[in-house]
């Protein structure tokens, strides 16, 4: 691989996984790219260089150019990418820290708590399922007041209230003064949420949720909302146990 071009490649790769190219205007996006990189990068995309009439689906392109950066083992750093990534996060580049992140996920054995690093990029982008899917990857042991704090408020949002709470919950028992106030306040409105009884319509409602995660082919999605469903269920007098119960071996 010529010099300079895996950089270009992990760009390429970054912008596709985002979904915010196409593999032509991938390209583009890295206009200062050497002609030998470019081919390389073209070639990976599976382009024709005079005008690419042949273009190849975006999953072709994906395995492709891993298949450039990940050569070389040795050469790819996880360690370097996720401090890349933090780097970016912290100055509220978003998209590329993204970038660093699932370059990590799609090189092979992703550290356990690379959730951690997903979690919130994701809550800041606004893909609040894939941030709650994010977390949902991270063992018992991964504990961090910060990420439990967006854990909790992409939760919120997704009006996962019974997710938030324990989430907020643990924010007050372990993180610093102003974080754990930030988090008694939405305790606070999720407690007034359920000040009233819980009807079964509710439960319907996350048991709703829940198949339409499963038709897109979400199951750890949709194991989040039937989770929902089961807790909110008990607060109902058990209202829809056995639909809840009927669901569970397909979220397995």
């Amino acid at each position: 691989m010529t010099p300079g071009a895996r950089p270009r490649l992990a760009l390429a790769l970054g912008l596709l996984v985002l979904g915010a190219a196409t593999p032509r205007a991938a390209t583009a996006e890295a206009p200062l790219l050497a002609t030998s990189a470019r081919a390389e990068l073209l070639a990976a995309m599976e382009l024709h260089i005079d005008g690419g009439s042949r273009v190849a689906s975006v999953a072709a392109a994906v395995q492709s150019i891993l298949h450039l950066l990940l050569e070389a083992p040795a050469s790819f750093d996880p360690a370097g990418h996720l401090l890349a990534g933090a780097r970016h996060f912290r100055a509220g580049r978003f998209e590329a820290a993204l970038v660093e992140f699932r370059l990590v996920e799609r090189a092979g054995a992703p550290p356990a708590d690379l959730g951690l690093y997903l979690g919130p990029t994701l809550y800041k982008l606004g893909r609040l399922a894939e941030s709650v899917e994010a977390f949902a990857t991270l063992p018992p042991t991964a504990a961090d007041p910060l990420a439990d704090y967006y854990q909790g408020l992409a939760a919120f949002d997704l009006k996962l209230y019974r997710r938030a709470r324990a989430s907020f919950a643990r924010v007050i028992r372990d993180g610093g003064p102003k974080l754990a106030g930030s988090a008694r306040r939405f305790l606070s409105e999720i407690d007034h949420v359920f000040s009233r009884p819980v009807g079964a319509g509710t439960v319907d409602a996350y048991l709703e949720w829940a198949r339409q995660a499963l038709a897109l082919r979400r199951p750890a999605l949709a194991r989040i909302y039937l989770e929902e469903a089961r807790q909110l269920s008990a607060l109902a007098a058990g209202a829809r146990a056995a639909e809840i119960r009927a669901l569970e071996p397909a979220v397995r």
